[in-house]
């Protein structure tokens, strides 16, 4: 992949994703393209910054599965510090923002790109055939059970709690995110559709927690080919793709295909796996659970290069920073707030307490 196809690609799909939210379309394509414009192209020009040029690239799948997961990072910390600003949040708020964003991110891209000599490149041989057909198999499969009729039934449950807080963020109620008593993904994303479309259904509502949740499952096939083989990565992600639990996740409004999808991509890079976990923990306290694997490959690491250990803290200190300023945006104003008092109880009392 190089810069004098890759930005202008990246340019292009941001044009077309303009026209269909600009012009009369379905909603499910006007939905499809505000998660591309604010999610897909800004996640793509930042892994091209951060590792696109590094000693050790990351594959073709892996490079576009980790700008799936940094998108979800993006479109919660844009809509969330744009939610900080005074009145409601309106569509053309919310286009402009973003597409500052993806202006700054593709100077920045082709300006690093001019001043070194290195392309973006990416490991790895070319996939073959029977390993396309089968992750092809796998997509359909798995897609068939998480996208047919997706607006199913009417919001239901937390589902409506979170997309009523949608609305109200619409509207400018300044602290409903900190009144929820959880991270303010399953808020901020059907917030970010319905400023862009103007609209919002129980389909198109559920459409970026069912695409996180598909992620995952191809998140899970890297990472299992990683670890041992493409196969076993296959086979794992296939038995997934028929768990009743993540099928149900991915059918509904909530933050646990998000946190799957970013729990399971937090390796090999520092500031990567930073943006990562902190979107997973802007979801949801689960993705505490992760710290245990983090803090041991973290050990190994230490321990593989003990005599380098002053070159790891430099290369840390920038994901510490990353991840702590994304958590901080939220969680500081969150803490701070009168309702956590209530919010700490209700934690440790009925989840922690109670199981």
């Amino acid at each position: 992949m190089k810069p004098a196809t890759f930005i202008p690609a990246i340019l292009l799909a941001a044009v077309v994703a303009h026209a269909l939210l600009l012009m009369p379309a379905p909603l499910l394509a006007q939905s499809m393209a505000a998660l591309v414009l604010t999610g897909l192209l800004p996640g793509a020009l930042i892994v091209a910054l951060l590792v696109g040029r590094s000693d050790a690239p990351p594959s073709l799948a892996e490079f576009w599965l980790f700008a799936v997961g940094v998108g979800y990072a993006v479109m919660v910390v844009g809509v969330l510090l744009l939610s900080y600003l005074p009145g409601g949040l309106a569509g053309w708020e919310v286009l402009l923002g973003f597409d500052a964003l993806l202006i700054a991110l593709a100077g920045l891209c082709w300006w690093r790109e001019r001043s070194v000599d290195r392309a973006l490149t990416h490991t790895g041989s070319p996939p073959s055939p029977l390993m396309v057909a089968g992750l092809l198999g796998l997509l359909l499969v798995a897609g068939l059970l998480r996208f047919t009729n997706l607006g199913y039934a009417e919001f239901h449950g937390d589902e409506a709690r979170g997309v009523l807080r949608a609305v109200a963020v619409i509207q400018g109620y300044e602290d409903v995110l900190l009144l929820h008593k959880k991270g303010p993904t399953e808020i901020v994303l059907p917030a970010l559709l319905l400023a862009l479309t103007g609209h919002i259904n129980e389909m198109t509502a559920r459409l970026a927690f069912a695409l996180a949740n598909l992620a995952a499952l191809g998140a899970v096939w890297l990472l299992g080919s990683r670890l041992f083989t493409p196969l076993a990565g296959w086979i794992a992600a296939f038995i997934l793709a028929f768990e009743g639990h993540l099928i149900a996740f991915a059918r509904f409004v909530q933050y646990q295909s998000v946190v799957l999808l970013t729990s399971v991509l937090v390796a090999r890079y520092l500031t990567l796996a930073a943006i990562l976990w902190g979107v997973g923990l802007l979801s949801h306290y689960d993705a505490l659970a992760t710290a245990v694997p983090v803090a041991v490959l973290t050990g190994a690491i230490l321990w593989q290069r003990r005599m380098a250990w002053r070159a790891l803290v430099r290369a840390a200190a920038p994901a510490a920073l990353v991840g702590g300023v994304m958590l901080a945006a939220f969680y500081i104003p969150y803490v701070l707030h009168p309702s956590f008092e209530s919010t700490a109880t209700y934690l440790v009392d009925q989840r922690f307490v109670a199981g």
